[in-house]
């Protein structure tokens, strides 16, 4: 499937209808397993804003596109055993923001500019576990233009401790874009590029921090027309490392070419 510039058509066709739990080829957002027995692990990956009747579980009072109004916190989802963390609009975008839609957080607008800011949103908790050690994030986001995160900058963890107002920042210690799911392609300047649903992973290590939690944050900026799919945050009271991660699965076209090159080889040999 090929995408045009026809972005005032997105919020109709680029978002599925969905009742209930995203599953992007194949990869439903999950804890991350490795982590000690105090975690903890919070979801939003029913990502729409039907009626509370039909949708229970569903976004509410995200409003409308182009999605400027701005929306109270919305609590984690089933399958969470963590209330604390809170899924927060922090701004809108260039003449839009993010709002639930049919079957995603769509990041709406008018323009037709790639990598145009979309809006900020955050997995905001005031309650940290005690002793936190380990923070895992995990994103499922689309593409639109190429893009996902405005100019390609992943997500960026802020805190502070107790005691101290100052809002420190913090770089992921890792991360890992474990899946890319084609979403068909699109005519760019440069040419016909793919477009990928990418699940992120990323490791955040307070294990090094001096000081107690007392807050953390952490935020991400989508592309106006970018689609969110699912969220999850997992906290910890031992120290992780970047192994704890998804490994990325190989593109099904990938696997089939070093297939083919392995047999190539192995006529070769014979």
């Amino acid at each position: 499937m090929k995408h045009k510039y026809l972005y005032l058509l997105l919020p109709l066709c680029a978002v599925s209808s969905a009742g209930a739990a995203t599953t992007m080829g194949g990869v439903t957002l999950g804890p991350i397993s490795g982590l000690g027995a105090n975690s903890t692990f919070a979801i939003w990956n029913t990502m729409n804003g039907w009626h509370a009747t039909a949708n229970p579980n569903g976004l509410a009072g995200t409003g409308s596109f182009p999605g400027t109004t701005m929306w109270a916190p919305q609590n984690s989802q089933p399958g969470s055993n963590e209330s604390n963390t809170k899924l927060v609009k922090v701004s809108n975008g260039v003449g839009g923001g993010p709002y639930a839609a049919s079957g995603s957080v769509y990041y709406g607008g008018f323009s037709g500019t790639p990598n145009l800011n979309g809006g900020t949103l955050s997995l905001s908790n005031a309650s940290p576990l005690d002793n936190l050690q380990t923070v895992l994030f995990q994103i499922q986001i689309g593409e639109a233009a190429t893009y996902d995160f405005h100019n390609h900058v992943l997500p960026v963890m802020s805190y502070t401790l107790v005691g101290d107002v100052t809002l420190h920042t913090l770089a992921a210690a890792a991360s890992s874009n474990y899946h890319k799911l084609d979403n068909g392609t699109i005519e760019m300047p440069t040419g016909t590029e793919p477009l990928y649903i990418n699940s992120y992973a990323m490791w955040f290590d307070f294990s090094e921090i001096a000081g107690d939690v007392e807050s953390f944050s952490v935020s991400w900026t989508g592309v106006q027309h970018a689609q969110l799919y699912g969220v999850s945050l997992q906290q910890d009271d031992v120290a992780a490392s970047g192994a704890i991660l998804p490994v990325a699965v190989p593109e099904p076209s990938a696997v089939l070419l070093g297939g083919i090159g392995f047999l190539f080889l192995l006529r070769r040999r014979k």
